[in-house]
């Protein structure tokens, strides 16, 4: 993130997808990173603690999302 919290960059660092579903696998991970996207710019992050909020790691389970 930016200081001002607009995203700077989104990366998908580990796609695992079951045999057969690599079409719905990807569009599911294309959907979460456009979601990361449209939430830029991220707000009410304090200032004073960029270094603790500059970077982070979101886990994305589409099973989760679908109460499997």
């Amino acid at each position: 993130l930016k200081p001002d919290g607009a995203v700077n960059q989104v990366k998908l660092l580990e796609v695992s997808c079951q045999s057969g579903f690599d079409v719905v696998c990807k569009a599911a991970g294309d959907s979460a990173v456009r979601a990361i996207w449209q939430a830029s710019p991220l707000r009410n992050l304090a200032p004073a603690r960029y270094d603790i909020w500059k970077e982070f790691n979101i886990n994305f389970d589409p099973k989760d999302a679908m109460g499997m």
